[in-house]
């Protein structure tokens, strides 16, 4: 304890005498970590969030390794109800469907991601002439049956591909997939849904991305709402909200540097610091102005960093251990949330410590109330 104390007076030194050099060299820490930003990126492949060393798993690995294993992309064919075209097909076995299907088929397997691409023309030479021609043959198909619903008004398309987890790869399919459908001369009254694992992995891409700005951005705005109410002055909520901001960048950067990527579990990270780590701003503000009541600027900074923070310190290092007991969890998701929330409340405390008290003398000295 005494060595920690004897740390935090050397600091309060530091920032005492060198409270500019400190706020540069923390903008530029901040730049060179935020640029991990740009390369933070979302897990949104539940396999890998799995314990892969249970028997199971290794198992569906040794499937996979000895038949293969790809991404199903299916697209539903069906007619569209709400068309008021009269010349519109009316069974989905119509030649024109079966065409379109043809052409379909042949623009997909053009794309280096698609393995396969079946349907119900992918058994036909030729495509019959008329609808009655089509019945027939596919009556005459019974291996084809299956590709269609029992009242004939659906088909499927099913698209093989191998492109993994990663992000762009699906996004980049499913936009290749969708233009190949507009490119396929889809006769009018019908319409084509595409679903599968690829897609849906898409839609939570799309959602994991959407959440974590929005509750990112809601829980920012209303702590600093907050702050400001509660410290009673704009000023003091600036104070704290930027180490805490500093801090979260701090965490989102190193996450984007060393590749952890933000999942179902972890999407979360930003609005749980923000609650997390507004306290230790909080405390030593707070300490600050209380201790200027009775001391002058100078004495009221060291009791202020030392006296608050021994306290944060030993709340902060608590919170990191139970954060980082979650390591010892078998799944992988408990794994990287433990370690990422470890990771920000560290990075929340050394900005509250690191930054927070150069912050105070520069705002002090700017506004005249350096005393």
């Amino acid at each position: 304890m005494q060595l920690l104390e004897k740390a935090l007076v050397t600091l309060s030194n530091i920032h005492l005498k060198h409270y500019k050099s400190v706020l540069l060299l923390a903008i530029l820490v901040t730049g060179l970590v935020g640029l991990g930003l740009f390369s933070v990126h979302m897990e949104t492949d539940i396999k890998k969030e799995m314990p892969q060393d249970l028997p199971i798993f290794k198992l569906q690995d040794k499937i996979s390794d000895k038949f293969g294993e790809s991404d199903l992309v299916v697209l539903i064919v069906e007619l569209d109800d709400e068309t008021d075209i009269r010349s519109a097909p009316e069974d989905i076995r119509d030649p024109r469907v079966l065409k379109f299907l043809k052409n379909l088929e042949k623009l997909l397997m053009e794309e280096s991601s698609v393995e396969r691409v079946t349907s119900a023309a992918s058994f036909m030479n030729d495509v019959p002439q008329g609808l009655e021609g089509s019945k027939l043959l596919i009556r005459n198909m019974p291996h084809v049956k299956g590709y269609f619903n029992r009242d004939f008004s659906t088909t499927l398309v099913y698209v093989s591909s191998t492109i993994g987890s990663e992000e762009q790869k699906i996004v980049r399919l499913i936009e290749r997939i969708e233009k190949s459908v507009d490119s396929a001369e889809k006769p009018a009254g019908i319409k084509v849904t595409v679903t599968g694992e690829p897609p849906i992995r898409n839609l939570i891409l799309g959602l994991l991305w959407e959440d974590a700005i929005k509750t990112i951005s809601i829980a920012g705005l209303a702590i600093f709402l907050l702050l400001i109410i509660i410290q009673n002055s704009f000023k003091k909520a600036v104070l704290v909200f930027i180490p805490l901001t500093t801090g979260i960048i701090w965490t989102l950067g190193i996450m984007g540097w060393a590749n952890i990527p933000l999942s179902v579990a972890t999407v979360g990270i930003g609005a749980i610091l923000l609650g997390l780590g507004v306290e230790y701003g909080v405390f030593l503000v707070s300490r600050y102005y209380e201790e200027k009541k009775r001391h002058d600027s100078q004495k009221a900074l060291r009791n202020a960093v030392t006296g608050i923070g021994m306290a944060i310190s030993g709340s902060g290092t608590t919170t990191m251990v139970g954060f980082g007991a979650l390591a010892f969890a078998s799944m992988p998701m408990l794994q990287k949330l433990g370690l990422t929330l470890a990771l920000g409340i560290l990075f929340c405390l050394s900005a509250a410590l690191f930054v927070n008290p150069s912050l105070i003398v520069f705002f002090e000295k700017r506004s005249g109330e350096w005393k």
